[in-house]
């Protein structure tokens, strides 16, 4: 107590005052540097002082909006490739099916040939006077399957 009696003499209220809000702002100069210093509650923040707490806090609030920011950024990118690789199956199962349709659209063109032509040959074969007795229906399907 004497200690703050004469340095309050010595120099005077107003430099008493200026000293304590500067320590009290700017912290107790080399104190900060001590690491379990600054952990204690209260005089972490006398040692530390409020300049270097605000700045600490808002880094950190700053480094909690970018990482929000970049998840939501992050989040927004997932979700568009997700559309486009959407969108890109929805035209790739448009176009397989079109192709299955023209696929079985030929097949039936080709059968329906088929038929047309064993059907003159058997006109023809009948015009001559011949026949294809040993071809039952079965067998006929059996060499028409592919």
């Amino acid at each position: 107590m004497t200690i703050v009696a004469s340095t309050l003499r010595l120099l005077g209220l107003p430099a008493c005052i200026f000293l304590g809000m500067l320590f009290f702002y700017e912290g107790v100069p080399g104190a900060s540097r001590i690491p379990f210093l600054t952990s204690i509650p209260v005089i972490g923040d006398l040692t530390a002082g409020r300049v270097a707490i605000k700045s600490a806090e808002a880094a950190a609030n700053a480094r909690r909006q970018f990482v929000d920011l970049a998840e939501k950024t992050a989040l927004a990118a997932e979700k568009a490739e997700r559309e486009r690789q959407q969108k890109a199956a929805a035209i790739a199962a448009e176009d397989y099916r079109r192709r299955l349709e023209a696929a079985r659209a030929a097949e039936a063109a080709t059968t329906d040939r088929l038929e047309q032509e064993i059907a003159a040959h058997e006109r023809k074969l009948k015009a001559l006077g011949r026949s294809c007795s040993v071809i039952d229906d079965a067998d006929r399907d059996w060499l028409l399957k592919p």
